[in-house]
């Protein structure tokens, strides 16, 4: 979600697919906000970005998508089983293994419906695709 907001090689190619008609819905991870403030922090200490764009980031972020859901990360919780599950089982982090295990548990719910996994990191995509979802690689990092 990140490069929604911060411009990136892949923001070109993640917006055309979030736009595109035959996504229903763009469910997220709710660490996705802590995520794109750890980023958005790191641009300013680095002189990267202005902190009036980080401003202008964040409220974009706050606004979000239309058809934007986050998904809560419950103490204790199937879906904090199922990623600490998956960062077992591969070479990923934490925070990976909870976008995973959110989707995961996303398709559970969704019985016959499509769950796409968009990612743009490889070591990611590869461990989403090893547990069965269907992703969709944004050329990117790693």
């Amino acid at each position: 979600m990140a490069k929604l907001h911060v411009r990136e090689a892949e923001t070109a190619q993640v917006l055309r697919r979030l736009r595109d008609e035959d996504v229903m819905q763009v469910c997220v991870s709710v660490l996705v906000g802590p995520e794109l403030s750890g980023l958005l922090g790191r641009k300013v200490r680095e002189r990267a970005m202005t902190e009036e764009e980080q401003r202008r980031v964040r409220q974009e972020w706050r606004g979000g998508l239309p058809r934007l859901h986050e998904i809560p990360l419950a103490r204790g919780g199937d879906l904090v089983a199922e990623a600490e599950r998956v960062a077992n089982r591969h070479p990923i982090g934490g925070a990976d293994a909870v976008h995973i295990a959110t989707a995961l548990s996303l398709q559970r719910t969704l019985r016959g419906q499509t769950v796409q996994f968009l990612t743009a990191d490889m070591k990611q995509a590869g461990a989403a695709e090893q547990e069965g979802l269907e992703v969709i690689r944004c050329h990117g990092r790693g």
